[in-house]
């Protein structure tokens, strides 16, 4: 019959026939058809002890070792091999210690984590909030002539050059009238002075509108300021957003390199266990089965004594009831001791073998169904069958009974 290939994690009814092979082989397993540790270790200790390759997958080579050495043949009597069932060394339950390579990765996890980024500080956000408040709050445009000194400068000249004008017009008018100040000099004098300070005044747009250009510069000035400080600081978070990044990325590498040596450290802890679990129940099968098999022996012993005791009374009892025969002409009294030797030798013989207890019976007795291991019951059947206890009537109703 072809299986498949199973291995750790399959389930299903390969995985019941092999946990049954292996459990005829010496293993205690549950057979449920999930091909757990229990059942890998199993495995891999199978393939150890019969030279095949020790991967826990059971493929082509390990379905016919198990199946060519399986004790519980359908149509076969299983055959007793006491010489086999040597218990191994007695094993020393595993305890699980963190691996040097383990120990360091969990080292170095804690150093980075330890090495985090704080939370972002930018170097120019005093900056940028004295000039966005600036640009939001600062001080409105006006204009005051008197507060310009440009404007004064000019104001100052004009004054000058219409004073100057003024009394170049009272000189002149004086000059026509020989010298002497008039009303008319005087009027003259005072509307070119007063065209001055007209011309004076039709500046002051001019002067406004430099001195809102110069508040509009400005203002742009303080917009460009701002942009610029924020793109640096835009630059100065990018570099903290890389450097997390990279703080994230190792910190991933190291974790998981950490919970991948852990994970396989604890697999193979379990295997471990699993095949310190096996050795631990075989080695107990091996010390109840030698001691049902010493048992049993002296059994046997006994049974031995028994016979040959019986077989000597029988003896005896034909020898004088023959003796009696050939004596008849000594007395009724002779043949009546004869006889009586006879019965008492008969009862004697029947209790030291009930006719009652067969050889099933006597079977049951050695091996009690709710204490004997079922492997070491069918050895014991596989025994006393070679030495020809039991017939194969007896072997079919021994397994029926002990449901095998």
């Amino acid at each position: 019959m072809a299986y498949s290939t199973i291995s750790y994690g399959s389930s299903g009814k390969d995985v019941k026939t092999l946990q049954e092979y292996l459990n005829n082989n010496g293993y205690s397993l549950d057979v449920d058809g999930q091909f757990g540790s229990k059942t890998q270790a199993a495995v891999k200790d199978y393939q150890k002890k019969n030279g095949l390759s020790v991967d826990g997958v059971v493929g082509t080579n390990t379905w016919g070792s198990l199946s060519g050495t399986s004790k519980n043949s359908a149509n076969t009597v299983p055959k007793a091999n006491a010489a086999t069932y040597k218990p191994t060394p007695t094993p020393t339950r595993p305890t699980y210690t963190a691996s040097s390579e383990l120990t360091a990765a969990e080292k170095a996890l804690k150093e980075w984590e330890s090495k985090k980024p704080g939370a972002y500080v930018s170097e120019h956000s005093a900056n940028i909030d004295a000039m966005l408040d600036k640009v939001l709050n600062g001080e409105k445009f006006s204009y005051n002539a008197k507060e310009d000194p440009l404007f004064q400068q000019y104001k100052d000249m004009y004054v000058e050059n219409g004073k100057l004008a003024m009394n170049d017009t009272i000189a002149q008018a004086a000059a026509l009238t020989g010298g002497y100040n008039s009303s008319y000099g005087t009027a003259a004098a005072q509307q070119i002075y007063q065209q001055y300070l007209t011309e004076l005044n039709n500046k002051l747009p001019e002067f406004y509108d430099r001195k809102y250009q110069i508040y509009l510069a400005e203002k742009e000035g303080d917009l460009e300021k701002l942009a610029l400080l924020q793109q640096m600081d835009d630059a100065e978070y990018a570099k903290y957003r890389d450097e997390i990044s990279d703080y994230n990325n190792q910190l991933g590498y190291l974790y998981q390199k950490k919970a991948d040596l852990s994970d396989e450290e604890w697999q193979k802890y379990q295997v471990a266990l699993g095949n310190y679990e096996n050795d631990r129940d075989f080695n107990e099968s091996v010390r109840q089965y030698n001691e049902q098999m010493a048992y049993q022996k002296e059994r046997d012993k006994v049974s031995d004594e028994q016979w040959e005791k019986t077989y000597a009374l029988q003896a005896a009892a034909k020898s004088s009831s023959g003796g009696g025969s050939s004596r008849s002409s000594s007395g009724g009294s002779s043949n009546s001791k004869s006889s009586s030797t006879v019965k008492a030798q008969e009862e004697e013989a029947n209790k030291i073998t009930p006719k009652n207890s067969d050889q099933t019976t006597l079977f049951t007795r050695y091996f009690p169904p709710n204490v004997a291991n079922k492997s070491i019951i069918e050895d014991g059947i596989a025994k006393w069958y070679e030495d020809g206890r039991i017939g194969d009537a007896e072997v079919a109703w021994l397994w029926e009974f002990y449901g095998i």
